[in-house]
């Protein structure tokens, strides 16, 4: 993929980081700063995906659902957007706003819920959410109230886990069956993981990774008035649409990449 939008030298996990501790998330940004350096290539490209989905500008309003430790809108923001980072997590707003003050970039960082979007109608210029809607409990309140937040035009994209990718599927059903003792994973996950309850030790519980395949998808986004879908296919294969077996294997490579606009 070329890199249309980015610069290496630009990006905000390259640059001097606060030493001052801000808040209990400011380890796990630490962390997930070291991670994503020790391999700048696909963190760079992943952000390529996601600005080509957005078609980025400077002075664009975006909104990020469940925004973590607010990486990615720091990375938006860089590139000239305003941004606001909403997560449901006690502490990331806080963590957010201060990180953002720091590197002097323009984010607005609430704690709320995407089922109850605090924001006027018609407000922004495109929302993004990742690894997101798998852990929301009512994905059509979810999905229109996102609508009624974003302009007609808007762009709302989607990256999010994939039933049908092996190495997802072996990761939730083997792995968490093995590491868990056998409470977690397995069959159960794969038959209640529509109405499981997760705590995942950051005071907040939610749905338990209740993925869904590219098929479920399409049926979801074509019942949603006012929405058309611009992109669905899967991260291989929009990274690499010149390589036959990703495009064949389409619904089984990688995540889920949606990207709908709002009529």
């Amino acid at each position: 993929m070329k890199m249309r939008y980015t610069q290496r030298r630009d990006l905000i996990i390259g640059k001097v980081q606060p030493t001052f501790h801000i808040n209990k998330r400011h380890n796990e940004f630490r962390r997930r700063v070291d991670l994503y350096n020790r391999d700048i290539n696909r963190y760079q490209m992943d952000l390529e995906l996601l600005c080509s989905l957005l078609d980025i500008r400077r002075g664009m309003k975006i909104l990020e659902i469940g925004g973590d430790v607010g990486i990615t809108s720091l990375e938006l923001a860089n590139l000239g957007a305003t941004c606001y980072d909403l997560d449901i997590c006690p502490g990331n707003a806080e963590f957010v706003t201060h990180i953002a003050a720091f590197h002097r970039l323009d984010i607005h960082a609430l704690r709320g819920d995407t089922c109850h979007l605090p924001f006027p109608d018609n407000s922004f210029d495109a929302l993004y959410s990742k690894d997101t809607f798998e852990h929301i409990w009512d994905v059509d309140l979810a999905l229109r109230e996102q609508l009624r937040v974003l302009k007609r035009g808007g762009r709302l994209c989607i990256l999010v886990g994939n039933l049908l990718n092996p190495r997802t599927f072996s990761e939730l059903f083997f792995k968490k069956l093995l590491a868990s003792g056998g409470r977690n994973g397995g069959f159960k996950w794969l038959f209640t993981k529509s109405r499981s309850y997760g705590d995942f030790g950051i005071g907040w519980h939610g749905k338990d990774e209740d993925i869904k395949s590219i098929w479920w998808w399409k049926r979801t986004l074509a019942s949603t008035p006012g929405l058309r879908i611009t992109e669905l296919t899967t991260t291989r294969a929009y990274k690499h649409p010149d390589r036959l077996l990703y495009r064949l294997l389409r619904p089984f490579v990688g995540g889920h990449v949606i990207c709908a606009v709002k009529e």
